[in-house]
C-alpha cells in the first residue's frame, strides 16, 4: 500500500485550490486536466502549466504531428515478405465517393432517356 503512495505525487490547481496527490495516471484522467492547468510535483512549490510538464506534454500534442510516425509501419506477414501500412488521409475518401456518387447519377439520369 506503501507503494502506491509513493507514486502518488501529483498536485493540480483546480478552481482556485489545491488538489491532490494524485498518480500519474489519476493527473493524466483528470476532467480538470487541460494544458494550461497548473500542475506540481510533490516537493516542489512551483505550479506549471500542464503543457510544460514532460510527462504530460504527450496528452497535448497534435495528432497530425504524430501521424508521420504511424505512416509507414513494416510487418511481416508468414513468408517473411515486409508489408507496410500506410496512413490516408480520410479527405480523399469523400472526395472519391462523391466523384463516385456523382458519375451514377448522371449514368442513371441519362441511361433512362436513351
Amino acid at each position: 500500500m506503501q507503494e502506491i503512495a509513493k507514486n502518488k505525487i501529483w498536485y493540480l490547481w483546480v478552481n482556485g485550490k489545491e488538489e491532490g496527490p494524485f498518480s500519474l495516471a489519476e493527473v493524466q484522467s483528470h476532467p480538470a486536466l487541460t494544458p494550461d492547468l497548473y500542475v506540481r510535483k510533490e516537493g516542489s512549490d512551483k505550479w506549471t502549466p500542464a503543457r510544460h510538464v514532460p510527462e504530460l506534454q504527450r496528452l497535448f500534442e497534435d495528432p497530425q504531428e504524430i501521424a508521420p510516425e504511424i505512416k509507414k509501419t513494416p510487418l511481416l506477414n508468414p513468408a517473411g515478405d515486409e508489408l507496410t501500412l500506410s496512413y490516408q488521409d480520410p479527405s480523399s475518401f469523400w472526395f472519391w465517393l462523391l466523384v463516385l456518387g456523382i458519375v451514377l447519377t448522371y449514368l442513371a439520369i441519362y441511361s433512362r432517356g436513351s
